[in-house]
């Protein structure tokens, strides 16, 4: 499958892709987590199912992009650019004046396509993944140890 016109969004609450969805996290109970307190929404081409993200709202006017996947077979079509833009739409429909994303300091792909989102750098969290997940993580040859933090003011 490619990316041919636009994707449609659709909020799923039940039947989760944790294909997806554990691509993005490891850790199906922090997914769990989230998921209480959040939205899982699907993104569609052609009617079938393409990536998912999930928003939740974190402080007052903040929203958070919790997660976000794109089948391996999509990637690098823009379509997490347009899943980015659906979260933003959502968030101000929502009123908030911020969405964040917190993403691995090995996510290179990731930090590149959020940064040219608009997202800006605002903070560290040191050591998050080593103290949040059992097993040692790597990406792209570079240790998981820490969370960059990024902010887009809407």
């Amino acid at each position: 499958m490619t990316m041919e016109g636009k994707p449609s969004f659709k909020e799923i609450t039940d039947d989760y892709p944790w294909d997806l969805l554990l691509e993005a996290d490891p850790s199906q109970e922090m997914i769990q987590s989230y998921l209480e307190r959040g939205q899982c929404i699907g993104t569609y081409l052609q009617g079938r199912l393409a990536g998912v993200f999930v928003l939740m709202t974190t402080r007052p006017r903040t929203m958070e992009i919790m997660n976000m996947a794109v089948y391996a077979q999509l990637r690098g079509q823009g379509l997490g650019r347009e899943m980015i833009e659906e979260a933003k739409r959502r968030a101000v429909e929502d009123g908030c004046t911020m969405l964040e994303v917190g993403t691995a300091n090995s996510s290179l792909r990731n930090l590149a396509l959020y940064q040219r989102a608009g997202f800006r750098m605002i903070a560290v969290d040191k050591d998050h993944y080593l103290l949040h997940y059992d097993d040692a993580l790597e990406e792209h040859g570079i240790a998981v140890m820490d969370m960059v933090r990024l902010r887009l003011m809407l």
